[in-house]
């Protein structure tokens, strides 16, 4: 989430949007109880929008527009801005924002804007064939995603924006270091 943030405020820092644009301007189909929501609502976690939009748990397969469709059905837990409820599902719509207005994928944008910058090399995506050659950790005994390597975790809109991103710890020093020095 914290590079979902980061990657929105590259977009507000770039002009691109605003913090307070309302939902409905930056996404289409946004129904009527929902098109008010303003993405520092959003990033707030007090839009009101579930915590999850998934049904089988992080791994379900999902597509962009799936995972857009699911938030956006769901009933509202409070009317935006009146309480404060984590959401796993806000910050998907955060990623759909940030691919629609960057107009690349969340994940390049995020690398492009972030990863690269910070000389983040041993960061990425479920999926991606950089856990081919990057050391990670492998949970004990095997799963239905094959040894519990994240090489073998599917690349899911169930996760995008809210998680599905892995790191090193030298990795997050990188990135603590960009932040301070205000390379990103």
């Amino acid at each position: 989430k914290v590079f979902t943030a980061l990657a929105l405020f590259k977009l507000v820092e770039a002009g691109a949007l605003d913090l307070d644009d309302r939902l409905d301007t930056r996404i289409p189909g946004v129904p009527a109880d929902k098109a008010a929501i303003t993405l520092r609502q959003i990033l707030l976690h007090r839009a009101g929008f579930a915590t999850y939009h998934d049904v089988d748990g992080d791994f379900e397969p999902m597509t962009r527009d799936q995972a857009r469709a699911r938030i956006l059905e769901e009933p509202l837990l409070f009317p935006p801005g009146s309480d404060e409820a984590y959401s796993n599902s806000g910050y998907t719509l955060l990623a759909d924002v940030i691919e629609t207005v960057s107009g690349e994928p969340y994940t390049e944008y995020v690398r492009r804007a972030i990863l690269v910058p910070a000389g983040m090399d041993a960061t990425g995506f479920y999926s991606e064939s950089l856990w081919q050659r990057v050391p990670t950790a492998i949970g004990y005994g095997a799963d239905r995603y094959g040894d519990n390597d994240p090489a073998g975790w599917p690349y899911t809109w169930a996760l995008i924006g809210n998680g599905g991103l892995v790191t090193t710890v030298r990795d997050l020093d990188r990135f603590a270091s960009a932040l301070w020095e205000g390379r990103i």
